[in-house]
């Protein structure tokens, strides 16, 4: 089983505060800084073959986790190596395609699984789709917005195989 998920903190106001209301700010001064650093917070999770690799008892940008999924997905399509890397941490889960498989591996930890190649790619876009609906859900005008619109047009006509 592969599972990459993520909960919106609504119960942990310090982390809530990160998901800014519509009317407190205008969608068009949000930058690439501010979602890859500032806004969007969430509790991530990644199991893969049983393995937890992220951990929901750390927080992680939605946006910054969906972009490096969006970066894996184009990579392991063309049979290159990929990974989860994220700001908020040194360690990058790396993927390295083997064949049909692809074997994951924690940069930090002595964690290793392997999964599909196919299993991990729908996983990941699976992922970068859900993560663009909270965030267009929570704020529908970051849907023009030039990187939160990417995220989404990277993996639309992806197709696995």
């Amino acid at each position: 089983m592969n599972l990459l998920q993520f909960e919106i903190p609504e119960n942990e106001p310090a982390l809530f505060d990160t998901w800014p209301l519509a009317d407190q700010r205008d969608a068009g001064s949000v930058t690439d800084v501010d979602l890859y650093y500032r806004l969007f917070l969430v509790r991530a999770r990644f199991v893969a073959s049983g393995v937890e690799f992220i951990s929901p008892t750390g927080t992680v940008t939605l946006f910054s986790l969906a972009s490096s999924a969006v970066g894996s997905v184009l990579r392991l399509r063309d049979g290159l190596s990929g990974g989860l890397g994220l700001p908020e941490s040194p360690e990058v889960i790396e993927f390295r395609p083997d064949g049909a498989e692809v074997v994951i591996r924690s940069s930090l930890l002595p964690l290793t699984a392997v999964v599909g190649r196919t299993e991990l790619i729908a996983c990941l876009i699976a992922f970068v789709n859900e993560a663009h609906r909270a965030i267009v859900s929570h704020w529908a005008a970051l849907a023009e917005n030039e990187d939160v619109a990417g995220l989404k047009k990277d993996v639309a006509e992806f197709e696995i195989g």
